[in-house]
């Protein structure tokens, strides 16, 4: 028998349980995974870029829009280990998966169906007197000119120019000869000045999106979760290749932010006001149901290994112990303050662009810049970490974060944004890598999960949370120029604490370097977008 009949043989003996019976190198079970992240990331880039801009077009202030996009970070924060203690007892994972899933697409999408605020009819009646200046040498115009006394706006945002009604026999006699070839100007001095703005009530409209998205998140907390443990169930002992499962998702969420994103631009541009671009969003809304519907049928073909847990009181304990270090709660709040600054970035400045004049297209590019700068960075991180260490990654991204910060407050020109779309893969990708493997190597016997738990918490809950919630507000009351400004200068202060803290209180033991580097390059850059 020759040497191929022989390596044929023993494919075809290959154990299946490893699902590479027939490509041994391609682990067939591993593609479940894989192929649900693509579904999963790519639904939630096809929407959660232009959510922010969906409700600022139902006219909802920076204030409820940040509460609305930062209020299931929290409730995930909070209700995700219920969830586990839940599932645990009843070992019903795959159940809870399935119905967790469905009530994500049917409350996601729910939210599309909610009206915008009523528009009402205005009036407004007001007489205005105006009385041009006397230029005797140049006209004889010195009369009063009333305006139309009523105008009405039919709808918001609709403006009416109001007519001047003048006498036929004003007419002006002379020009002037100035440094313009035409310099015939109208200067008209208001005797009296009035503002009317108009403010339309949203709160029906806030509050519905408000228990649409409090409750939806209640029962859809668990699911990615779940199937992150199901990913790691299938791995065994090859924990360190949950990454290159998750890798698909960055694929998926880039894909799906430019495709969607450049079609809402070509075919679904509704019109111009003010030279404001108005775009029909609700095809985000069905694009998501359909790429998380094929998530669905894919979470079907899940396994799970129902057991029975022992008691975790003894890892909580031991895991508590590093909060006691300075080093240690200080890496956590600059983990925490990295997320609020991803949040806040992810959620308002596509909101500073529309307002600059960008375009939809341009929200598309960015999003496939991003894309591609944190699937390249996830290669690199792990020689990047092990070269320069893992607090030196953390203070990398946030001067990163800081000189994305500053040059957002200042580009007079939408499309200058794409000079730092790049950097999102360091203060995105190489940072998370980065966090994940400080906590790994730093974690007490037994506590790895506890810590990774509580690392997941502050930056995709507490963080995440708080930079939309926060944000919101700040940009409400101050604008998007000076939030940038403030968040770049926070910045540059928790860097110089973070770089003393670990200059005077730093110590061997805490295994910053080299050495100790665990590759769990975890490709989470959206895990607080679901």
């Amino acid at each position: 028998m020759s040497d191929d009949d022989k390596k044929a043989i023993l494919a075809e003996e290959h154990d299946d349980a490893g699902g590479k019976r027939y490509c041994p190198r391609v682990n067939r079970k591993l593609l479940i995974p894989k192929a649900f992240y693509f579904f999963f990331f790519s639904a939630w880039g096809s929407l959660l870029p232009y959510l922010a801009l969906y409700f600022k077009q139902l006219l909802l202030s920076p204030s409820e829009v940040g509460i609305l996009m930062g209020l299931k970070p929290f409730v995930n924060f909070l209700v995700i280990p219920i969830w586990g203690a839940i599932v645990d007892k009843c070992q019903k994972s795959k159940l809870v998966m399935v119905i967790s899933i469905i009530a994500l697409i049917s409350s996601t999408f729910t939210l599309s169906l909610v009206p915008g605020p009523k528009e009402n009819k205005i009036v407004v009646k007001r007489y205005c007197n105006m009385t041009g200046p006397r230029y005797s040498s140049l006209m004889g115009i010195n009369r009063p000119v009333i305006d139309s006394p009523d105008f009405e706006f039919p709808e918001p945002g609709i403006d009416k120019m109001v007519e001047t009604e003048m006498q036929p026999e004003t007419i002006l006699t002379h020009f002037y000869k100035g440094p313009k070839p035409w310099s015939l100007e109208l200067f008209i001095n208001l005797d009296e000045r009035t503002t009317i703005r108009i403010e339309l009530d949203t709160t029906k409209c806030f509050m519905a999106l408000f228990l649409i998205t409090f409750f939806g998140t209640l029962v859809s907390a668990p699911t990615l979760a779940l199937v992150d443990t199901a990913t790691l169930q299938l791995l065994g002992s090859e924990t360190h290749k949950y990454g290159m499962q998750r890798l698909t998702g960055s694929i998926g969420w880039g894909v799906g932010a430019f495709v969607v994103g450049a079609s809402l631009k070509t075919t679904h541009k509704c019109g111009k006001e003010k030279d404001y671009e108005i775009v029909d969003y609700i095809p985000c809304f069905y694009t998501f149901a359909g790429l998380m519907f094929m998530g669905l049928i894919t979470a079907t073909r899940f396994k799970f290994e129902e057991k029975t847990r022992k008691s975790r009181g003894t890892s909580l304990s031991v895991g508590l112990q590093a909060l006691k270090s300075t080093t240690y709660l200080m890496f956590l709040f600059t983990a925490l303050y990295l997320g609020f600054l991803m949040a806040f970035i992810k959620t308002f400045l596509f909101w500073h662009l529309k307002d600059l004049g960008g375009s939809q297209l341009l929200f598309s590019i960015i999003s496939a810049v991003n894309c591609f700068a944190e699937v390249s960075m996830y290669f690199l991180s792990a020689k990047l970490i092990k070269r320069i260490g893992h607090a030196r990654v953390l203070y990398l991204g946030l001067i990163c974060y800081a000189i994305r910060l500053f040059y957002y407050s200042v580009i007079p020109i939408p499309w200058m944004v794409l000079a730092v779309e790049l950097l999102p893969g360091i203060t995105t990708a190489a940072v998370w890598a980065a966090c994940l493997s400080y906590v790994s190597i730093n974690s007490g016997p037994g506590a790895a999960t506890t810590m990774q738990c509580i690392l997941h918490g502050v930056h995709w809950g507490l963080g995440y949370g708080a930079g939309e919630v926060i944000g919101g507000i700040m940009v409400h009351h101050y604008g998007a120029p000076t939030t940038f400004i403030i968040f770049g200068c926070l910045c540059l202060v928790i860097l110089g604490v973070y770089i003393l803290i670990n200059y005077f209180c730093g110590s061997r033991d805490e295994k910053d370097g080299c050495e100790g580097y665990s590759e769990v390059s975890d490709v989470s850059d959206d895990e607080g977008k679901q």
